[in-house]
């Protein structure tokens, strides 16, 4: 009698492993993809953060040289203008009207050299919008964007009022 007892144990163990061991599969996955999740998260985090420190810089040169820095180049560099499109998209998908009709490929538009460190680029976008009809103020634009090279992306952008040489901020924040 012990025998078929045996044998009914060892199956039943079989069996329980097997099924441990399918469920085992989908839940390796999940926590794989959670990892990569968690990951390309924290990349884009760092992105935006690092979006808004140059953000604040190009903000502090713009006032130090009294308007758009003397150091930032005219037109638009060809290496800049993968990381320019992509933050100019980013922008006009979340408010179309908050650049003011420009884009990378304006002759007016300046940026600051291009940085690459730890596989992200980054790069200011600056533009003069003028005295619109009836403002008190000239507007300035900045737009700063941070890249990694798997393609993710921060956006940290605001626009400034002149007056009389002084600089104020308008609304800036994060797209």
């Amino acid at each position: 009698m012990r025998e078929p007892q045996a044998g009914f144990a060892i199956i039943s163990v079989l069996v329980i492993v097997t099924l441990l061991g399918a469920i085992a599969v989908p839940l390796l996955n999940t926590v794989h993809k959670s990892r990569e999740s968690a990951v390309s998260l924290r990349v884009t985090s760092h992105l935006g953060h690092e979006a808004r420190e140059n953000f604040e810089l190009g903000f502090h040169m713009t006032k130090l040289d009294g308007g758009i820095p003397s150091f930032f180049k005219t037109g638009i560099s060809p290496s800049v203008i993968p990381i320019g499109t992509a933050c100019f998209k980013r922008i006009n998908a979340v408010d179309n009207e908050y650049l003011g009709g420009f884009d990378i490929f304006d002759p007016n538009i300046h940026h600051s050299p291009m940085t690459v460190s730890n596989n992200r680029s980054v790069v200011t976008f600056a533009y003069d919008n003028g005295r619109k009809t009836g403002a008190v103020f000239e507007e300035l634009v900045i737009v700063s964007c941070a890249m990694s090279e798997t393609g993710e992306i921060g956006v940290y952008a605001g626009k400034l009022g002149v007056i009389d040489g002084s600089f104020y901020p308008i609304n800036y924040g994060q797209f």
